[in-house]
């Protein structure tokens, strides 16, 4: 995988993508655990733990994206505050 460069690049880079990719894509991800495997590749098990409460939601559509779009950009600016 070539996702472990920078951890808060990939986070960031995440977070934007989030709000411009297809619905249907996160709709995809979610119930596979594909988003809470890679940030858990990055290290970052509390949003893993964050995405799998959501997963087990069940939520779809505009919602879904919401949800994991606020809990990625809060995690993202926890860490920002954390490592300065």
């Amino acid at each position: 995988h070539q996702y472990t460069h920078v951890i808060a690049h990939g986070l960031s880079e995440f977070v934007e993508k989030l709000q411009k990719i297809d619905v249907k894509s996160v709709e995809f991800h979610i119930p596979r655990k594909d988003f809470e495997n890679w940030v858990r590749s990055l290290g970052d098990v509390e949003l893993a733990k964050r995405l799998d409460l959501i997963r087990n939601m069940h939520l779809r559509g505009e919602d879904l994206r919401t949800r994991v779009y606020e809990a990625a950009k809060h995690r993202l600016e926890e860490l920002k505050r954390i490592h300065g």
